[in-house]
């Protein structure tokens, strides 16, 4: 058991150095942008055309369990929360790009953590989606599918 939390610990630091780097390169890019000086507004039109399809990606990234985590209750739970949570950050995003009163460069920062937590989130629901089983029940003639994360068939039904 201690070697997986190593292995999953050790994931988790490659994606914190990776956010942590970019960072860092957002921070020596921002001096670049003091010499050429952007309105507000292309500021946001730039990071919409850099962020918007980040985004896309890891909203089409998590739909492709949707019909997977979608046959257990609890699954269906967790990927509605993960669901609803990229598209609460979109709308706080989209509130402050929508301020002009709001810094660009704190929302450039939590995009990019979101970003890494999206990632982290998504081979979370990876693994969540491969424990998902199918089974096939049999009644005399009359067969179910039956899946979850422990399927079980109903009353009558004997597995196939």
């Amino acid at each position: 058991h201690g070697a997986s939390f190593y292995c999953c610990s050790m994931k988790l630091r490659r994606v914190y150095s990776v956010i942590v780097s970019a960072l860092l390169v957002l921070g020596t890019g921002s001096a670049f942008a003091d010499t050429a000086v952007l309105s507000r507004d292309e500021q946001v039109a730039a990071f919409k055309a850099k962020y918007d399809p980040k985004f896309d990606k890891a909203y089409a990234d998590y739909m492709v369990f949707k019909a997977k985590l979608s046959l257990d209750p609890s699954t269906k739970a967790t990927f509605t929360s993960v669901i609803e949570d990229i598209a609460e950050v979109r709308r706080t995003i989209n509130g402050n790009l929508a301020d002009p009163n709001a810094a660009i460069q704190p929302i450039i920062e939590y995009a990019e953590e979101e970003l890494g937590e999206f990632a982290v989130t998504r081979f979370q629901l990876e693994k969540l989606a491969a424990k998902v089983k199918t089974i096939t029940c049999v009644k005399g003639k009359a067969t179910k599918k039956v899946s979850g994360l422990a399927p079980k068939c109903p009353s009558g039904f004997k597995k196939k």
